[in-house]
This record gives C-alpha cells, structure tokens and sequence, in this order.
C-alpha cells in the first residue's frame, strides 16, 4: 500500500471516531475531559504533519525535520494554501460558532493556533501542571481533509458538497416512496403528479436550500407550498432520517456507517432555523428566521 492510501484511510478512521463520539469540537479546560480528546486530536496533529511533509515531498521539495505545522505550512505552494483555505472558509462558515475561544478566520492562522499546543497535549497525560491548549476536533479534520485531496487522487468533498450529496439522496429517497405510494394507494395520491418532489425541491431553488427549509418548518411542522401528501412524505422521510442518525451512535466507532458523517453535518444544521446556503459567497449563511 503507498502513503496516498495510507493517509487517506487514517483520515477517515480517525473521522469516523470523531463522528462516533458525537463530541462538540471545544476541548475542555478540565484534565479528565480533555484525555477523551487527547487520542484524536494527536492523530489529528500528527496526521496533519505528515500528510504536509508528503504533500512537500510530492512537491519535489525535501521536507524541513520539524514536528511545526506553521514551518511545513509556509514550504506549501500558494495554489495549495488556496485549496486548504477554501474548505476551512467553508466549513468555517456553519461551524464558526464552536470557536468562540479561537476567533480565527483563515486556515493559516489556524494552523499557527494549534501548532503553539502541540507538544503540550502529546504530553497532557503526565504533564500535569501544564495549560491545556483550546483546539478544535473538527476543523483540524476538515484543514487534514483538504491535504489528502492535494496528496492523492482521492477527492474528499467539502463540508458543503458532503451537505448538498446528502440533501440530493434525501429527496431521490422521498421520490421513490412517492412513486410507491402512487402505485400501492391510488386513491390517497389521487391527482398527486410523479415529479410533485421534484418540482417541490426546484421551486425552493434546489436541494441545499430545500433541504435547510424542509428542516427548519419540521420544527413547527409546516412545510409550505405543497400538498398535503408531500407533506406527509417529507415529515417521514426527516423523522426517519433523524431516527437513523441517532441509531448511528450504537455503532462500533471503528466501523464506517453509511452517511453518518453527512447526517451530522446535516443534523448540526439545522438547529439554527435560519440556515441556508449563498451560492454566490459560497458560504453557509444565518438569516433572521
């Protein structure tokens, strides 16, 4: 097996631990609390380092011996950087709220953030009167996400094309138990059209923003401009979603579930009702409910 492979599947092992965990993302002031923390986030760093030092070599470049992110990061092209900033700017803009104690706006600045703390948590375990560094789980995975993309042929998607693939399945799902429902239950979906979810899902201006605002009038039970037997498949179809997530968590962590990672992207979400997706800053946005 070679390295590309390599660190594409410690990714997503150590990921799946992450979303089976079901953590916040905040490592905690408190010593016990952060020994939780403490194996995923030295993945996460050691990850980091040498899917850089691979992405250098790849580069033609001889990677510095160093364990300093920041010093690796600097050696990267100015193309790669872009790539790098472009998940973090993304992921940033639905998780930015979970670095209230790291107000950083630019993967740069992350990496120079969390490479002050990485010696202190390879050592949180006997070092005992040392401060505990603030990093953040998930936006370690997401900037170590973009450096496998740069190293190999393997093309992780952003945290808003993993969201977008997610809602598409979603309502392809819907669709097909519309279609069942015509085929078992005439009478109930009497003057129901084939395409009505579709045309559902267009009308709202595609599934990003049909599926946030799906979501966010399950709250309340509303779902507008639509009939009532839609309604009542779509109601269904996010309460079983819902259901399948939260059956996720009895899972063995080492063990990869189909789309639990999307599912939690997608069940972060929408606890904020005035979410949706900006296709022209490409960005996730907040808006007044």
């Amino acid at each position: 097996m070679d390295s590309d492979w390599h660190v594409k599947y410690a990714h997503e092992y150590i990921q799946n631990l992450y979303d089976h965990l079901l953590m916040t993302g905040n490592a905690s002031s408190s010593r016990l609390d952060a020994i939780e923390y403490w194996p995923i986030i030295c993945d996460c760093y050691t990850g980091i380092e040498q899917t850089m030092k691979l992405l250098l070599q790849k580069n033609g470049q001889t990677p510095k011996k160093t364990h300093d992110l920041e010093c690796l990061y600097q050696q990267l092209q100015c193309s790669q950087w872009s790539v790098i900033n472009e998940y973090y700017r993304v992921y940033q803009s639905l998780y930015g709220h979970e670095l209230c104690s790291i107000p950083l706006d630019a993967a740069d600045k992350f990496i120079s953030h969390i490479n002050k703390g990485y010696a202190s948590w390879r050592y949180i375990l006997i070092e005992k009167d040392q401060e505990i560094p603030a990093v953040n789980v998930g936006f370690m995975l997401e900037v170590w996400r973009a450096l496998v993309r740069l190293v190999s042929e393997y093309n992780p998607p952003r945290l808003d094309q993993r969201v977008k693939i997610y809602f598409q399945e979603f309502f392809e799902k819907a669709e097909r138990d519309l279609w069942r429902g015509l085929g078992e239950y005439p009478e109930e979906y009497r003057g129901v059209a084939p395409d009505a979810i579709r045309t559902w899902v267009k009308q709202q201006g595609g599934d990003m923003t049909a599926g946030f605002l799906l979501f966010k009038y399950n709250h309340s039970g509303e779902i507008r401009d639509t009939s009532t037997v839609v309604q009542k498949i779509l109601d269904q179809s996010v309460k079983s979603a819902i259901e399948r997530l939260h059956s996720t968590k009895e899972h063995s962590p080492g063990r990869k579930t189909w789309r639990r990672q999307e599912m939690l992207d997608v069940y972060s979400a929408i606890h904020f009702k005035g979410l949706t997706w900006d296709k022209n800053r490409e960005a996730f946005e907040y808006i007044s409910p």
